[in-house]
This record gives structure tokens, sequence and C-alpha cells, in this order.
């Protein structure tokens, strides 16, 4: 018989026996379950022809993907095998440009399926992989990615898989395409392995094969290349200034010039169809607005500026409106329809479920606060109705990224809780000039870690309840708490830390 297996008691931490603890449940209104109750709906495509949004919607423990009527109504199923994904790594499907068919990525491998129904189709026997599928205006050939020789390659094939004819095979990996109306040429981004610092446009001939840089500038970033409707001129983003703008290029890669000067992050680039204005997100803090520019002029407008966090705008064929991904903190990612111009807004999809609702979800408070050297950090503070006298801070992954006004259940849970909690953008972090993110190159775990660290410290800095300084009231949902917030007396950080005990 196997020996006994001796059973030790168990031990928290340093030594210190378990303890009771009552604070391990659930606050008034909340679960575990609900946390996880989100089908979270992310990567949305308006198909070409304007009539459905298709999107991946993660239930079930997959993330499928599914359409829906523009004009309204139910959601209809186009996967049933999907894995889960995560929604910052997945991938948008693709509906063909005649509406007709869906082209994604599954089983790491791409499919096609009939859009009014049918099984899906693998396409890319040819390849042990392959991903990121781009129709061509023909809605017969398909561009995919497959990696080979350690690169991202670029192959031409057809929605039946066809043997592919390659595009682009290197050096770098190529990303991003995205063909010409006449579906000629493609535009792409390539990595640069020899510069980790530099991404370029290049630009590929479909006919013979050709290809050949665009834009290409020492440590660098140019990316997200859109072609404006009459194939003269690509749109992308760059990040030769302080902020990432919206630059402008020839066709022909003469021409190129700087067209925002907002001093602020933009991103997802859409031309209207009439080619006169760019629709685009604009960092503003954290929060995401959503803008037009004028493609002459360079001046942008607000269509709305709602705080919260809008992505990837896509314009209806007749230019009258946009469809937009919009979540804010106290809501998740639903599916919104904005007016051009006015920007009046329905929503489409509806993915929070009445009992999250009915929660009083905290919005953060724009803070700041200085590190070991002086650079001003800043942050996001969410303060609990009723604290319980304990912080948590929360940094970022990345090491690049940002804390925005996105929607986490989780910190919501944790501030039902009572527990106050800070999100520090440290150095390094996006969002805030080109400076800034830099900060933590060639230094990794040192400034970025610092600027944690000091956060921690600045948790224990915030006014006692003996101060009742009302500027330090919880800002809620649905209405303002005035219970004002003890000092701290426990701050973890590193990830969701367990709370330390003092005196």
């Amino acid at each position: 018989m196997p020996a006994e297996i001796k059973l030790k008691e168990k031990y928290e931490r340093n030594g210190w026996p378990s303890i009771s603890r009552p604070d391990i449940q659930a606050p008034e209104g909340w679960s575990l379950g609900l946390i996880s109750s989100v089908n979270r709906i992310h990567n949305h495509k308006l198909a070409p022809n304007g009539e459905y949004v298709a999107f991946i919607w993660d239930q079930e423990g997959g993330s499928d993907v599914y359409t829906l009527p523009v004009k309204g109504g139910w959601p209809a199923r186009h996967s049933t095998e999907r894995a889960a994904a995560l929604f910052w790594d997945d991938e948008n499907p693709q509906p063909s440009p005649d509406g007709k068919w869906l082209a994604f990525s599954m089983g790491d491998h791409v499919h096609v399926a009939p859009q009014a129904g049918g099984l899906p189709k693998r396409i890319s026997d040819f390849a042990p992989a392959a991903s990121s599928p781009v129709w061509l205006p023909d809605s017969q050939r398909l561009l995919v990615s497959v990696e080979r020789d350690e690169a991202l390659q670029l192959l031409l094939t057809d929605r039946e898989g066809v043997w592919p004819r390659p595009l682009f095979t290197g050096p770098g990996d190529a990303v991003d395409a995205q063909p010409s109306p006449d579906g000629k040429k493609v535009v792409f981004v390539r990595y640069a392995y020899e510069d980790l610092n530099r991404w370029e446009i290049w630009m590929a001939e479909v006919d013979n094969g050709q290809v050949h840089p665009l834009t290409s500038r020492v440590k660098t970033k140019d990316w997200w290349p859109r072609w404006s409707p009459d194939g003269k001129l690509i749109a992308f983003l760059s990040q030769r200034t302080e902020f990432t703008e919206a630059w402008l290029v020839d066709a022909n890669g003469d021409n190129l010039h700087q067209l925002t000067q907002l001093g602020m992050d933009v991103a997802d680039l859409a031309w209207s169809p009439d080619g006169k204005q760019i629709a685009c997100v604009v960092n503003r803090g954290g929060s995401f607005e959503l803008a037009l520019i004028d493609a002459a002029s360079g001046e942008m407008s607000t269509l709305r500026a709602v705080q919260g966090v809008h992505m990837f705008p896509q314009w209806s064929r007749r230019g009258d409106y946009v469809i937009v991904s919009f979540e804010d903190t106290t809501q998740p990612p639903d599916i919104y329809r904005v007016e051009v111009p006015g920007g009046k807004t329905t929503q489409l999809t509806f993915s929070n479920p009445p009992a999250l609702a009915a929660n009083q979800l905290v919005v953060p408070e724009a803070v700041s606060y200085k590190s070991f050297d002086g650079l001003e950090i800043p942050a996001f503070l969410y303060r609990p109705t009723k604290s319980n006298g304990a912080a948590l801070l929360n940094p970022h992954g990345g090491p690049s990224g940002q804390h925005i006004h996105d929607f986490d259940p989780l910190r919501q849970y944790l501030v039902a809780k009572g527990y106050t909690l800070l999100a520090p953008n440290y150095r390094g972090s996006t969002g805030y000039g080109v400076t800034f993110e830099h900060r933590n190159y060639n230094e990794w775990g040192g400034g970025d870690t610092q600027d944690c660290l000091h956060g921690a410290r600045f948790l224990r800095t915030l006014p006692g309840e003996q101060e009742r300084d009302q500027s330090w009231a919880s800002t809620v949902r649905r209405g303002h708490a005035t219970d004002l917030m003890p000092t701290p007396r426990a701050t973890g950080c590193f990830g969701w830390a367990t709370r330390e005990n003092e005196p």
C-alpha cells in the first residue's frame, strides 16, 4: 500500500495560522457568479453592404461568431466550436463585400461560412495554421496570414481554399492587410525585425507580387493604414510626433504629411463613403471619445463625448451613421448605432444582466501623485460607499498599456466589499505621449515598479474620516454617496494582492 500522506495545518503566510475570514462573504447584491455573468460582445465588423454587423460573443465557454441586422432583430449564430479567446487577442469576423459570406479564424485555421446559413468550411489546409482573413473586393479571393520561418507571411487564396500565392514573405511580420478599393493593391504593416521599435507601411501589387515600403523611419511606429474611397490616399497612425496622430500619404508614396495636430492619441481611423471625413476615437485621459476628422483640413469635431470607451467606428454605405462599440466603468461593451451628424445613439445589443445593472457601480476619479523622482503619475481612484479601511493597488499589464474608463466587474466587486482601489498608469503607459511611454525603455521593472510602490504610499495619504472632507465622497452610478472614507490602514499591490496587517 502507498505510504500515508501526512497533512499539515494550513498557514496563510509568514508562519501565521489561518484565521476566520468573515470578509470573504459577497457584498449585498453581488455574488461570484455575477462577476462572470457578462457574456462579452466584442470585435465587431459592419458588413460592406450595410445590412448586418458581425461580432464575437463570449458564451457557453466559447467565443463564437454572430450577426445582427442593423435595423434590429435577433442575433444569428454562425459558429459553434470556436474556442474561448481573450477579446484583446481575438480577430474581427470578416463579412464579404457582397455580404453573402463570413470569414473567420477557428481552431488555428481560416473558415468561410454562408451568411444565410450553413456549416463553416476550412479553407487553409495548405498550411499547418492560418489566421486573419481579409476579403478582396470581388468577394471571391482572400488574404490570409501564415507563420513560416518564424515570421507572419501574407498569402492570397480564395473562399474555396485554392493553393495560395505568396504576396509577402518577409523579412519581418506582415499584419493588418488592407486591399485597395479596386483590389489591385494591398497595404499592410511590416514589423521590422532589424529595428523592433519600427513599424512600416508597405504596398504589394496583387497581380505581379511586387512589394515596397511607403513609410519607414528609424525607431518610429506607423500603423493602421486605411484607403480613401477613391483609392488615391492612405490614412494611417504614426508616433512621429509626441502623440499618436493621423497622417496621410499618396498611394504612390508621395506627399507624406501629418493630418491632425490634436496633442492626444488618435485611433481606429475609418473613412466616410464620400471621402470627406474620417471617423476615429480620441484618447482624452483614458476616455475614448468618438470624433470626426475633416480629411482636408485635419480639424476635429466631437460626435459623442460620453465618458467611456468607443471602439472601431465603421460607416454605413450612405454615411448617415456609424456602428461602434461602447463601454464604460458601469456597463459592459455593446454595439451602438450613432447618427451622423448629431450623434443620436441607438443601442443594438444588450449584454448587461439586470442583477448587475441594479447595483451601484463606482465611477473612478482621475488623480495623480508624485513618484520617487518627482514624475507625476496619473491614476484612477475607485472609492467605496463605505470603506473597510483597506486598499488595493492594481497595475495594468503590458508593460505598455493604460487603465481606461472600461468595464471591469472584478474591480467593482472589490469596491462593493469596501476596498479603496488605485489603478495607476505608471511610466511606460500609453495615452500620455511618447516621452512618457518610453520612460521605462531599457529599464523594465525599475522606475515603473517604483511608481506602483509610490502609489501604495499615496493611498495611505488619503483624507481620514476626521477631516470630513466632502471632496472625497464616492461617485456612484445612481447618485453621489456622502459616506467618507477613513484612512486606509492596509495596502496590497501588484495584481490583486492580499491585505497586509499593521499595528
